[in-house]
């Protein structure tokens, strides 16, 4: 294993580090030119977050066991083959700005990170009862729009996944299975998990570069029009196969899930 030396920067966010590949960890001249060595990986820092780095501070190694990352950090791996590799980089997420990208000269690994594909809020929809039955096709109004604007949501949890608030404007042609997640952070939206609000996801969840929450994904995954659900808030309600209706797409209800009957999901759920 790579002996690292870390390298804290308080930021007003809260606290920052670097763990630098050093051969002696804890001597001057050895801290230095591992410190020469990530000067670009920090000019390049210093850019995506848009502010003016304090200078890097050595800090003894923490305590096997001790000094992790917690959950409110993002930690990423410097690259293999890098002049930094064996190093990682560990940023609070107080400190990023969804939809800011990161230069291409941060030289790190960005993971995949699971997600889900919302496909349709309807805050205010009328959901007869007698129309959650299996058989039954629920329209959906975004499918008839042309290329389907939906959201991403990550589905991690802790330093893994971004804040709950950050969901990724996407764009998914179903017929071919294209998506298209150039279009960053999604402006204003309602986080449909936890509003009381009716919406419908892929039931499939996928893996998704993490760089699509900073609004710069080089690639997206082919995603098919298979199976979906309609939930109520978080709770799954009905699943079924989508299915192209005409111009556009529905829901074909094949099972109503759940404990509650479909009179009482209507009774909680928000009418006009």
């Amino acid at each position: 294993m790579t002996p690292t030396q870390r390298f804290e920067l308080p930021l007003a966010q809260g606290l920052a580090w670097l763990d630098l590949p050093c051969t002696e960890p804890g001597e001057g001249l050895s801290q230095a030119r591992a410190l020469g060595a990530a000067l670009p990986a920090l000019a390049a820092l210093e850019a995506w977050l848009a502010v003016d780095l304090p200078c890097p501070e050595p800090v003894p190694a923490p305590v096997a066991g001790a000094g992790s990352a917690a959950a409110s950090h993002l930690v990423l791996t410097f690259e293999p083959g890098s002049v930094l590799a064996g190093g990682q980089l560990v940023l609070p997420w107080s400190a990023l700005k969804p939809g800011r990208q990161a230069p291409s000269s941060l030289p790190v690994q960005w993971p995949q990170l699971p997600a889900q594909l919302c496909l349709q809020v309807l805050p205010r929809a009328r959901i007869a009862a007698s129309g959650l039955v299996a058989g039954a096709v629920l329209l959906l109004p975004a499918g008839f729009l042309g290329p389907w604007a939906a959201q991403l949501h990550g589905l991690g949890s802790g330093g893994d996944a971004p804040p709950a608030g950050w969901l990724v404007a996407a764009t998914w042609q179903p017929r071919d299975a294209r998506l298209s997640l150039s279009g960053g952070p999604v402006q204003g939206a309602t986080d449909s998990a936890v509003a009381e609000v009716w919406s419908v996801w892929l039931t499939a969840p996928l893996a998704v570069d993490l760089r699509a929450w900073f609004g710069g994904c080089p690639s997206a995954p082919l995603v098919p029009a298979t199976r979906a659900e309609l939930r109520l808030g978080r709770e799954p309600v009905a699943v079924g196969s989508l299915l192209p209706c005409g111009a556009g797409w529905g829901l074909r209800i094949e099972r109503v899930e759940g404990q509650a009957s479909p009179e009482g999901l209507v009774k909680a759920a928000a009418w006009t």
